[in-house]
């Protein structure tokens, strides 16, 4: 029996994927919503394990949409969430049952039997499937037709169920590779021509009369006959504007007919003719004639209608007349009603931070106690486990440190972000800090294989936070590391620019999109919405928490292949080099 586990969790996918494999089954694992839409969509799994937070699709709409389409594969949510309202939409959206987290492996593992019992008896036999006169078996690897038989390997095997259960969908050569070779695989296209040609000779030593249509040859059939059926449909002209249909000939010849006569001579007629048969588009605008016109293409003449758009045309710029007009009021109003309620919409919302703030700090200190007796348990434990469960042990260890490092850096966050300006400030020399924090990294660059290259104006003075600053800089230091790739330089740069200091730190590696930059100093923001990355997304907003209580600014720009970060404070002075 086949399972498909979708989850975003490494650990946690990995973990139900081996507690399934030790049981007999064969699991495979997708970590986002769309690709295990993909894969549970494909009909070839038996049950399907759902987590609900999942990045690009949650999985309520992932079950949702496989219901929709009419796909029967059993599903087993397995989540978090726990609440009533959860449970609810889990079985109405299509789950047969609901397992929350934490669970014990046991009830897991009964849950599945359960699920399969009802698919062996109701929705699928796993003895064989047919697709006309075909027959495949999964035991034996059996392709038959009536008495001839073939045997197939495992990857032919695949590929023709997924090909069958498909049917009659078209799929896609990218879908087979994901589907039947995996999505690490280094599979291209010409493999599954190879293997598809392989099929197509064992279904002819069979003699079935079962065939395999490559994908380009049907969008070719379908769209001649959607032609067809446009250019059958002819223009008449029935709308009331004035309209003409024109007929050319081989030999040249050019007859004007149509439900109303266009008044147009003879030779602006030629004309609009030379120009439509020269435009690549069956249909299009000539705004020199104010004539819209739609070409059809016979086997013995060509016929193009005309109609006239000064009608449509003018309807178009009233419309956006009156847009504009309707567009401007609306501003002024809603200029208006933002102003008179924003000073009563800003009073629960600074509340509501406020209470938001408070939780975050009592939560985080809550947290430490548990966690350090999780760690020392764990600790203990893995100096008296087995070998065989040294694995489960270290997986406490570090997801207990994981967790550790967040509580830490969310009290960070809300230090930062409850310290009023210039609180305790004194006089800092900037360029010690940055120079401090440079020769801090140098040994963690060069061990990472990138370099770190500096320049820092010297005296440079500001009012401040000396701590903060020196996490700031190691902030953006630690951020480049990540992020710059093997063998390339990084460079930090602070120099004195008119009244203020400016910090940059600047490396290469994949350019940032506008719309993720505009983004990269929220709370918790990361470009992949999984949750299977390194960071938390709090190391940045932490930065500008820390920047903006110095009156300064953080910004990020990528140009010429370059992703640089770069703070601006204001300055008291600059000390004279000695």
């Amino acid at each position: 029996m086949r399972i498909l586990v979708i989850e975003d969790e490494a650990r946690l996918a990995q973990t139900l994927a081996e507690l399934l494999h030790r049981q007999g089954y064969t699991a495979d694992i997708s970590g986002d919503g769309l690709s295990g839409l993909d894969n549970a969509a494909s009909d070839i799994y038996d049950l399907v394990v759902l987590d609900a937070m999942l990045p690009g699709m949650d999985g309520f709409t992932l079950l949702q949409r496989l219901r929709q389409e009419g796909h029967t594969v059993p599903v087993l949510m397995l989540t978090a969430r726990s609440g009533v309202e959860d449970r609810v939409r889990g079985l109405d959206s299509g789950a047969d049952y609901y397992l929350t987290k934490p669970f014990e492996p046991q009830e897991l593992l009964a849950c599945v039997r359960l699920l399969l019992r009802r698919t062996d008896g109701q929705l699928r036999q796993e003895d064989a499937v047919t697709c006309g006169d075909l027959r495949l078996e999964p035991g034996t690897f059996l392709l038959r037709c009536g008495q001839r038989e073939v045997r197939l390997s495992r990857r032919e095997y695949d590929l023709m169920e997924l090909l069958i259960r498909s049917y009659p969908q078209i799929v896609t050569k990218e879908q087979l590779i994901l589907k039947v070779w995996g999505y690490d695989s280094d599979a291209e296209d010409n493999n599954v021509e190879v293997y598809i040609s392989f099929l197509r000779r064992k279904l002819e030593a069979v003699f079935t009369g079962v065939m395999l249509t490559a994908r380009s040859s049907l969008e070719q059939s379908s769209t001649r006959q959607l032609e067809k059926a446009l250019r059958g449909e002819g223009y008449d002209g029935q709308n009331g504007q004035p309209c003409f249909v024109t007929e050319v000939y081989s030999s040249g010849t050019v007859r004007v007919m149509g439900s109303s006569y266009y008044q147009i001579s003879e030779e602006a007629l030629l004309a609009l003719v030379q120009e439509c048969l020269s435009q690549q588009e069956e249909s299009g605008l000539l705004t020199d004639y104010h004539l819209r016109y739609l070409r059809y293409d016979g086997a013995l003449s060509i016929r193009i209608a005309f109609t006239d758009s000064t009608l449509e045309q003018s309807a178009l710029r009233a419309m956006a007349g009156n847009l504009l007009l309707i567009a401007l009021a609306a501003l002024v109003v809603l200029l208006g009603c933002s102003y008179l309620l924003s000073g009563v919409a800003a009073r629960p919302v600074e509340r509501a931070w406020q209470e938001q703030q408070r939780f975050l700090s009592d939560a985080s200190h809550e947290l430490k106690t548990p966690l350090t007796v999780i760690l020392s348990s764990a600790d203990l434990l893995a100096e008296s486990a087995p070998a065989e469960e040294q694995t489960y042990v270290e997986n406490i260890r570090a997801e207990s440190r994981r967790m550790k490092k967040l509580v830490e850096e969310m009290l960070t966050l809300f230090r930062a972000e409850s310290v009023r300006r210039e609180t305790a400030f004194s006089e800092v020399d900037l360029s010690d800090v940055v120079t401090d924090a440079a020769l801090r990294f140098e040994p963690v660059v060069f061990e990472s294989g990138r370099r770190l290259l500096y320049t820092i104006d010297e005296g440079l003075q500001v009012s401040g936070d000396r701590d903060a600053l020196e996490r700031l800089t190691g902030i953006l230091l630690d951020n480049a590391v990540k992020y710059a790739p093997q063998g390339t330089d990084i460079r930090l740069t602070l120099t004195h620019q008119d009244r203020t200091a400016c910090l940059a730190v600047e490396n290469g590696g994949d350019p940032i999109p506008p719309e993720v930059a505009a983004h990269l100093f929220d709370r918790f923001y990361r470009a992949d919405s999984s949750r299977t990355g390194t960071g938390f997304g709090l190391g940045l907003a932490i930065a500008r928490a820390i920047v903006q209580n110095h009156r300064g600014n953080i910004i990020c720009r990528s140009q010429e292949g370059l992703n640089r970060f770069s703070v601006t404070l204001p300055v008291l002075r600059q000390k004279e080099a000695q």
